[in-house]
């Protein structure tokens, strides 16, 4: 499964977010965004998963755009993993930080079925790797995160194809 940004802007609560923003990411690899600011991380995931509507710009799915359908459709075979968790009255997560909840989630999500995974926010290299090993079982992963955790990157660098806007 492939998904794909194509020149997205965004504003969201009257701020623009992101201009001309593309990315794709198809089985087996991780897509990482780390030029953002934190406060656009949320609202891009959300518009990926078709939750919130772009301004300018479309999200596909194996190269058919996402709509309301299509969005309801998609979430059947994803898996989000948010940063900020909030978790009071849950009780297999009391005690729990944030950090600890989001590690739970991840771990949830790389064993799942879902073969698309978006995580906002990397905690430690263990996340990074994770992510990794999710890409390598055949999951496409994006992942928005402030900047690299660990020494290796998540995902290795190639070279825009033909076609791509990066």
């Amino acid at each position: 499964m492939t998904i794909e940004l194509k020149n997205g802007r965004l504003t969201h609560n009257g701020e623009t977010l992101f201009i001309n923003l593309s990315l794709r990411a198809e089985g087996g690899q991780t897509c990482v965004v780390d030029n953002l600011p934190q406060k656009a991380h949320k609202p891009l995931l959300h518009a990926l998963m078709g939750l919130l509507p772009l301004d300018e710009g479309f999200v596909s799915i194996d190269g058919e755009p996402l709509n309301e359908r299509s969005a309801g459709w998609l979430r059947q075979f994803m898996a989000y993993v948010p940063q900020n968790l909030r978790w009071p009255d849950e009780e297999r997560f009391r005690g729990m930080s944030d950090e600890e909840v989001h590690r739970r989630l991840l771990e949830n999500a790389a064993t799942g079925d879902s073969q698309i995974v978006f995580v906002e926010g990397i905690f430690g290299a263990d996340d990074e790797t994770l992510c990794r090993q999710m890409a390598q079982s055949g999951k496409a992963v994006v992942v928005c995160r402030e900047k690299p955790v660990a020494n290796k990157p998540i995902a290795p660098p190639r070279e825009p194809r033909e076609g791509e806007l990066f």
